[in-house]
């Protein structure tokens, strides 16, 4: 289904719909990008919070602009912070060669400072592997391998 973006003025119900049926999370369309793309860009932290839970490309890039370039320069705080927490890299550069931290207004706040941190620190190993499986929607393929304790799956949906 390519009508994604019709859906995603605010409703994550449609987003979760969507999901369950197997709509392709990435794909790209070449006004507005990917689906996190437009949810970012209709500032809709639930519905950016979904589709990274469901394994959408964190680092997608509509020409050279990811999502987190996109959220840092519209100034959307949540989505940006939620990118970066589902791994954003921060190191990427958009078509003017600017980072996201580049982009920002004001170089103070809690989203100037979390860039600043994440260019500093190199990822945790533990964060990676989450990432991994949530890219390769791979935590249902290990539920019904061996029972996985309800935190461990909650961590790695990013749900605590």
């Amino acid at each position: 289904m390519n009508n994604w973006f019709e859906f995603l003025i605010g409703s994550v119900d449609c987003v979760d719909v969507l999901i369950r049926s197997g709509a392709l999370l990435n794909v790209y369309d070449c006004n507005f990008g990917t689906p996190l793309h437009a949810a970012v860009f209709q500032n809709q932290y639930k519905c950016v919070k979904r589709l990274l839970q469901a394994g959408a490309n964190v680092n997608a890039t509509k020409f050279h602009e990811t999502p987190l370039h996109l959220a840092v320069f519209m100034n959307h705080i949540e989505s940006a912070l939620e990118l970066l927490r589902f791994g954003a890299n921060v190191f990427l550069t958009n078509n003017s060669g600017k980072r996201a931290v580049d982009l920002l207004k004001k170089k103070s706040g809690p989203l100037y400072e979390a860039l600043v941190f994440a260019q500093k620190q190199p990822p945790i190993l533990q964060d990676l592997c989450r990432q991994v499986l949530v890219k390769n929607q791979s935590l249902n393929k290990l539920y019904s391998l061996f029972y996985l304790p309800q935190s461990l799956v909650d961590f790695i949906k990013y749900e605590i």
